[in-house]
């Protein structure tokens, strides 16, 4: 993501693998994050190879804004801030108190999905 106060990323969630290996900068939800940005509300189910379960790496002195970030654990390493799951609790609601099981999300016995994104599990 690159820098702008319109960088801007919420709600999404990753299912895919992540194999590619460049060095820090692979993540399941975003690889490599610069000046203001904002990442919000999104679940990696993925497993990331070689890398973190949500954000990759940022650039050094950048500022950034992040929260409500989950990964499922053994998925990849961990974040400041990001919240990491155990497997057999990433069906359950109450993991992921950010995300708006109202209006946004859903869940299954598979971890949280999307309610309106027909695309997410083809």
């Amino acid at each position: 993501m690159e820098e702008g106060p319109d960088s801007y990323l919420k709600d999404c969630v990753n299912r895919g693998k992540i194999l590619n290996k460049h060095n820090s900068d692979n993540g399941g939800i975003v690889g490599y994050v610069d000046h203001l940005t904002n990442i919000y509300n999104c679940v990696n189910l993925g497993n990331v190879e070689n890398g973190n379960g949500t954000i990759g790496t940022h650039k050094t002195g950048s500022q950034f804004s992040h929260d409500g970030l989950y990964y499922i654990e053994d998925t990849g390493k961990g974040w400041p801030s990001a919240t990491k799951v155990s497997e057999s609790k990433k069906g359950d609601k109450n993991s992921y108190s950010k995300l708006d099981f109202s209006g946004i999300w859903d869940i299954s016995a598979d971890g949280p999905f999307l309610k309106d994104c027909p695309f997410q599990f083809q």
